[in-house]
């Protein structure tokens, strides 16, 4: 689907003068599926496992939640309903994560990966960093210094299945939405997975937008995230086109949301 510029302006204008911004409510989805994620705060374990996980050779393989608690508040679903649509909602903290972006593809960090979850096929505009071009046709990642994207919950050592978030909620990378922070409305797009017992994370340029002063920050509680499952923008977005697009959807599922209780 295409949005004319016109269209955009209007619906950004009209979550501009949103004061304070709608946060939606639904009902809850798990809550012992979600109790999990708090003991990982407290206790660095998830159902039977416990962190952190170390190779053979004692270096950490996976990190414990103590030192990034996820805070996890509220894992809830608004039900379709006519024109209503699906969503999914999760109150956290929200991470920085730099997946897909020049520095994480030129020089990066520790936990730093040049692909993310959902790829793109180049164009003449966003053509493949050079440490992916030529491994496969869609080796575009989505940048996150310029893409708003959320990450969702799947990476997992033995003993934790990486895809219950995935079948609790129906959300697949590519699903687009918005997160609420700071007063602001954010439309983002589900880009990239990180591990399976934390939740909570968003590209360099997701942070930015919620941040005050423009600048990626880190934010401890209280942000939510509204997904819809099955609102892809297509099998292969045009990354030409991504943040117009993902902007667009986002805000204007966002907005069919019912507002009264």
């Amino acid at each position: 689907m295409k949005y004319s510029s016109a269209l955009l302006l209007s619906l950004l204008a009209a979550t501009a003068r949103a004061d304070p911004p709608f946060v939606p409510h639904g009902t809850p989805i798990d809550e012992a599926y979600r109790g999990q994620f708090g003991t990982c705060d407290a206790a660095d374990r998830f159902g039977t496992v416990q962190f952190p996980i170390r190779k053979a050779n004692g270096k950490i393989a996976w990190y414990g939640c103590k030192s990034d608690p996820s805070r996890l508040v509220r894992f809830e679903r608004i039900a379709a309903h006519g024109d209503v649509p699906a969503a999914v909602i999760w109150e956290s903290k929200i991470a920085h994560d730099l997946d897909g972006s020049p520095a994480a593809c030129n020089t990066p960090g520790t936990t730093d990966q040049c692909p993310t979850t959902l790829m793109l096929k180049p164009t003449t505009l966003h053509p493949c960093p050079k440490v992916l071009k030529g491994t496969r046709p869609d080796c575009l990642p989505v940048d996150a210094s310029k893409i708003a994207y959320a990450v969702m919950p799947a990476a997992a050592p033995k003993g934790i299945d990486g895809t219950r978030f995935a079948k609790l909620t129906g959300l697949r990378a590519g699903d687009v939405g918005v997160v609420i922070a700071n007063g602001k409305v954010v439309p983002a797009i589900i880009a990239d997975t990180g591990p399976a017992y934390k939740i909570g994370e968003g590209s360099s340029a997701l942070l930015a937008a919620l941040s005050s002063d423009g600048k990626p920050r880190t934010v401890a509680r209280g942000v939510v995230f509204v997904m819809f499952p099955g609102s892809s923008l297509g099998k292969s977005p045009n990354p030409d086109t991504l943040a117009d697009e993902v902007a667009a959807k986002g805000l204007a599922l966002y907005q069919r949301l019912p507002r009264s209780p």
